[in-house]
């Protein structure tokens, strides 16, 4: 109990010190809640901040410029060890042709590491509705090819992720902005 209550108060200390940090201001209803009731939900409470500032999906100038200088096989904007990186890895290793969903599914397990895979594809579906790790695969690949939001630092690296569906099935292809693919 001592422990949870801690780490409660470690949690709040750090939220409030990076709610001053980044001159976010904490609403007046939220610190008398907090002050009023203990536990997690304190902690919840005051840490809810009134105007959240919007999100950057793309890269800075410095970095956009670090992986201009890479070869065109390392310009992988992602962290690395993500389920984005990998895929974006794959993707890469065959720039400018279309993949096949199966063979990128096949390729995921060697670029995320095979440890990393056991973990992946154990992991349990948060509802009835989850997904199996081909699925989240699949899922991972149409996330970084939008364009507004996770697929932006691509964008920005004069790439695209395209899709296509045939009769043989899904395929998807990095390729420079603005090409047309070959054959």
């Amino acid at each position: 109990m001592a422990t949870t209550t801690k780490t409660a108060n470690k949690r709040a200390a750090t939220a409030k010190v990076a709610s001053k940090a980044s001159s976010k201001k904490v609403t007046k209803a939220s610190q008398v809640s907090a002050k009023a009731s203990k536990g997690k939900e304190a902690v919840k409470t005051a840490t809810r901040v009134k105007h959240p500032q919007e999100r950057s999906w793309g890269l800075s100038k410095e970095e956009i410029a670090e992986l201009l200088k890479l070869k065109m096989n390392s310009r992988n904007p992602f962290r690395e060890g993500s389920s984005y990186h990998a895929v974006t890895q794959v993707l890469l290793t065959r720039f400018g042709t279309m993949v096949a969903l199966d063979k990128i599914i096949a390729e995921y397990p060697k670029v995320i590491g095979a440890e990393a895979f056991r973990a992946f594809k154990a992991k349990a579906a948060r509802n009835e509705n989850g997904k199996d790790y081909q699925s989240r695969i699949q899922q991972n690949l149409d996330v970084v090819g939008r364009e507004k939001d996770y697929g932006l630092c691509l964008v920005q690296l004069g790439m695209e992720v395209k899709r296509e569906k045939s009769d043989k099935g899904i395929s998807y292809g990095l390729f420079q902005r603005g090409r047309q693919r070959v054959g």
